[in-house]
């Protein structure tokens, strides 16, 4: 990726004669931006406040804005960046910044999450599961109606745990925890611990995950008559804490392009965060934005 930026000025990188001719560098843009996403959503706001959300959509509708794209890159930045313009919850939509989205905002999210389905439908590509997820999510969060089983079914879709998609495989793992603590399924949360247990053994984002998401849930749910049905055999009690891997920063600081720079610094910068667990305290303590697992607001 840093050779791919120290060739090009930021102007020059995001063109779309730069992108639709430069192998893989749509690919590894999208991958950067995810994972600056979900460092977004996992750490504190000491961290988050480093990664740009406006640069990481301009990002996005650049790759978006850009001819011939092929179907597969298209779809994912479509439902990345529909995903990230609002806070799309199950009983209503609010901006960034908390505040009750604009008409505009909700209808563009929504058209573009059709569009999604459609180039997906039309092209066969693999990101079926997360386009149809993102889809109903759109829909459920405007009121419009969904067929009956639809929610949990684009949800139980989306994999558990996906080394290659973390977003969503986030998504999958956390709304299928979810529906089996609220249905008091045991089988159902028993499926979900070995993608638990992997989840924890990723090193940086195992420890991110934990500590932003599993910490605090694990102490309501363990012990619970439930827990103890669905992890019989497999835990005594609660899974091994994540072990942290300190030599394996994901992301290099080197590329020269402003946005990019920026983005892949303050991933860096996250992820250092997270292995000297600066971040770790004001999440356990202080931020007030962490809401639970298990309150259904995941999406």
């Amino acid at each position: 990726m840093s050779k791919i930026c120290d060739r090009y000025e930021d102007q020059d990188l995001y063109a779309p004669p730069i992108l639709s001719s430069t192998p893989n560098l749509i690919h590894l843009l999208l991958r950067q931006v995810e994972c600056a996403f979900l460092l977004r959503k996992m750490t504190s706001n000491s961290v988050k406040v480093g990664i740009n959300h406006g640069q990481l959509i301009f990002v996005l509708d650049s790759i978006i804005e850009t001819p011939k794209v092929h179907p597969e890159l298209l779809t994912r930045a479509m439902i990345l960046r529909v995903a990230e313009q609002c806070q799309w919850g199950p009983n209503g939509v609010k901006d960034i910044y908390n505040s009750p989205a604009s008409e505009t905002l909700k209808q563009s999210g929504f058209r573009s999450s059709k569009s999604a389905l459609s180039i997906h439908e039309d092209n066969a590509t693999s990101n079926g599961p997360a386009v149809n997820f993102t889809h109903a999510m759109v829909r459920r969060s405007l009121g419009y109606s969904l067929t009956q089983g639809e929610w949990a079914n684009v949800c139980k879709a989306l994999p558990k745990i996906d080394r290659d998609d973390l977003y969503f495989s986030m998504k999958g793992l956390t709304q299928a925890i979810f529906q089996a603590v609220s249905t008091d399924n045991a089988a159902a949360l028993r499926e979900c611990l070995p993608a638990l247990n992997e989840t924890l053994s990723l090193g940086e984002w195992g420890k991110i995950f934990y500590d932003k998401w599993w910490k605090g849930e694990e102490q309501n749910l363990v012990g619970t008559a439930l827990w103890k049905k669905a992890s019989v055999g497999i835990w005594a009690d609660a899974p091994p804490p994540p072990i942290l891997h300190a030599n394996t920063i994901p992301f290099s600081t080197s590329s020269s392009g402003r946005i990019a720079k920026t983005i892949a610094s303050a991933v860096g910068k996250a992820a250092v965060s997270a292995v000297a667990n600066a971040a770790v305290h004001e999440v356990a303590g202080n931020n007030q934005d962490n809401s639970s697992l298990f309150s259904g607001n995941l999406d």
